[in-house]
């Protein structure tokens, strides 16, 4: 087994009479989320992201991977604190939460954020990307009596039947959200 893609031993201590379906269903959406924010781990996002690599070759449907990075990052965590950054953290996924659709994947990357965005074209895409940074812009949080706020960069890169693998896709959307 393994949790954010370090092996590890579970042991587990229950009594007879709970329902172990439940308790194997609870421990699998541990391994999947993010333990901070609530939202989906990398290793949980690489596979759902090779999935749908796989999807998008072998069906005619088409996606985008946005890597949303917040500008700013190393002043704001110099100015709350390394402890307190994972407050804003936390009110960023809250937001990020709110405005991504419910069929599509937001995870936490830390620093970072991705959504694996489903059924979009070039058009959508730029369209979901800007309501994702007003959102994050318009993003006003007071973490220990210092008011935060921020804007971001997304990187996207679109998939489809002819996207190369997980490794390249990644690659492109951090090499694009590096340059903006």
């Amino acid at each position: 087994a393994s949790i954010a893609g370090e092996p590890c031993i579970q042991v587990v201590i229950r009594k007879q009479d709970v329902d172990s379906g439940v308790l194997e269903d609870r421990l699998k959406e541990l391994s999947q989320k993010d333990q901070l924010t609530g939202l989906y781990n990398r290793q949980y996002t690489l596979d759902k992201l090779e999935a749908t690599i796989s999807q998008c070759e072998s069906e005619d449907i088409s996606a985008a991977l946005m890597e949303i990075r917040l500008d700013n990052f190393e002043d704001i965590k110099g100015r709350i604190g390394a402890v307190d950054i994972d407050k804003y953290f936390i009110e960023v996924a809250r937001v990020l939460t709110t405005t991504t659709r419910s069929n599509d994947t937001l995870s936490f990357m830390n620093p970072s954020y991705s959504i694996i965005a489903y059924n979009q074209d070039s058009d959508s895409i730029l369209e979901y990307a800007k309501e994702i940074q007003t959102a994050i812009m318009e993003l006003d949080a007071t973490i220990s009596d210092e008011k935060i706020s921020t804007t971001c960069c997304i990187g996207i890169t679109l998939i489809d039947k002819n996207s190369p693998e997980t490794n390249e896709v990644l690659r492109r959307a951090d090499k694009v959200s590096d340059e903006a």
